[in-house]
């Protein structure tokens, strides 16, 4: 794994970007999913507690799922 630090290094940088711009997007994300759940509050509430499954049957991604996934790539931008 040492052995390949420097490569992973640079793989990594272009992956996800530099500091500054990693920094960037990941508040972006993360206001993304405040803005989604203030706005969408009560949908995401009947979806967390199994009420509303409308976007899920025709074939779209719930409220509360898009925002969990933006809330996971902010963690792993961040761990980044």
């Amino acid at each position: 794994m040492l052995r390949y630090s420097p490569m992973l290094e640079t793989y990594w940088v272009e992956m996800v970007g530099n500091p500054d711009k990693r920094d960037k997007t990941a508040r972006t994300l993360e206001k993304a999913a405040q803005t989604l759940e203030t706005l969408f509050g009560d949908i995401v509430a009947s979806e967390r507690s199994g009420k509303n499954e409308m976007l899920p049957k025709i074939g779209r991604f719930s409220i509360s799922s898009v925002i969990s996934e933006l809330r996971f790539h902010v963690r792993v931008i961040k761990f980044c």
